[in-house]
């Protein structure tokens, strides 16, 4: 076996995979598809004699639920190396760990969004059709061609991709409670960071200074009042890039070298 990327693997290796997990994931998307009728339902109950619903509301329900499963499935993904017998088996498959990589990535990036995006157009479109039955319900919908709805969900994505190439990984560093540990390691990252901010950065800076940005910050004069000094504009740009697209493909790039190093 060579250690070039095969389509030809890697669609056995999909197949395989489906093969092994389609009841789960069957069982997977009844469950979401429960979970979200259930929320729909508390929903209408929570509104009481308020006829007035909007669809954002459930919208963000669903935005919510989006992120915790999707986190929740891609921390499983390598769940096998858990389990010794089970890791020599996945480790025996006659495919690279890029393409092993390239599976994982597809089931909890592509087939489990469509799962999860299927389940909640269902529901939303029933749910709000039955609702739209009763005359004297009042339904307020989303308006998709306001320039700011567009900003956020490309936002979401981008921090929905993140969010789960950084569980992804946690699944191949902690072999067991993947999801907990990296959420706990995730959260004092997080902590850290702002730690950092706070008590090094900002005090780093002369009295009446402010950060601004990463590449950018304002000072206080007395005399020539504020002035704002930046780093030119090919910087911003390049750390813009990067703080919005590089996580996914280094986290990625991680977990490729992790698994390489895996052995039973």
């Amino acid at each position: 076996m060579n250690n070039h990327f095969s389509f030809n693997r890697f669609g056995l290796l999909v197949r395989k995979q489906w093969g092994e997990h389609a009841r789960l994931y069957g069982l997977g998307m009844i469950a979401i598809t429960g979970l979200l009728s259930l929320t729909f339902f508390l929903w209408v109950i929570a509104h009481g004699s308020d006829n007035h619903f909007e669809q954002g509301t459930f919208y963000l329900f669903g935005v919510i639920g989006f992120f915790i499963s999707g986190s929740i499935f891609a921390s499983i993904q390598f769940s096998n190396l858990a389990q010794k017998d089970k890791a020599l088996q996945w480790l025996s498959t006659p495919a690279t760990h890029f393409e092993k990589l390239a599976c994982s990535i597809f089931f909890s990036l592509i087939v489990f969004n469509l799962f999860y995006l299927t389940c909640f157009l269902l529901i939303k479109t029933a749910g709000f059709y039955i609702l739209e039955m009763n005359t004297s319900k009042e339904i307020t919908g989303i308006d998709w061609n306001r320039e700011n709805t567009m900003i956020v969900i490309r936002y979401l994505v981008l921090g929905y991709i993140a969010i789960q190439s950084v569980y992804l990984m946690g699944s191949v560093y902690f072999n067991r409670y993947s999801f907990i540990k990296t959420t706990i390691a995730g959260l004092i990252i997080f902590v850290a960071f702002l730690l950092f901010i706070n008590n090094v950065l900002r005090p780093a800076f002369l009295h009446g200074g402010n950060l601004w940005s990463f590449t950018s910050f304002r000072i206080w004069h007395e005399s020539e009042g504020e002035k704002l000094y930046s780093l030119p504009g090919w910087i911003e740009h390049t750390m813009q890039f990067i703080a919005y697209y590089a996580w996914a493909p280094v986290c990625w790039t991680v977990t490729l070298f992790r698994l390489k190093e895996k052995e039973v």
